[in-house]
């Protein structure tokens, strides 16, 4: 039996709408309604774009969540890269601002996050294998 990823497609325009309305109510709140929506409509059409070609590219199959154990390697795979790469920035970026002595409170919060939901994750997935 072929296990399958399955994000549905209600699940994905229900996360798109509702980041994207965050989005326009944080922009809002400092008075920047126009860049809210601009910001807002990019998360929907993209939303649409992965929700609507997933069954079409394979690409947009592993973005969306959905498909077989081959699509779930790629998916894990990538996220391992993103989220590798994501972290090289991070910390790089804090190195950088330590050294030209600005404010680095948000740079260190995100590299501590990280470190930590790696060591929990590593930590509770090595369990369950």
């Amino acid at each position: 039996m072929t296990r399958r990823l399955d994000t549905s497609a209600a699940v994905l325009l229900g996360a798109g709408v509702a980041i994207a309305a965050a989005m326009v109510v944080a922009f809002a709140l400092v008075s920047d309604v126009v860049w809210g929506l601009a910001c807002g409509a990019i998360v929907l059409v993209y939303t649409l774009v992965v929700v609507l070609g997933r069954n079409r590219s394979g690409t947009l199959e592993v973005l969306s969540g959905a498909g077989d154990e081959r699509a779930e390697a790629i998916y894990l795979r990538a996220s391992a890269v993103a989220g590798g790469l994501t972290i090289t920035v991070i910390i790089c970026w804090w190195i950088v601002a330590i050294a030209v002595g600005a404010q680095t409170t948000t740079l260190t919060i995100l590299g501590a996050v990280f470190g930590a939901a790696f060591i929990v994750a590593s930590a509770v997935l090595q369990r369950r294998s």
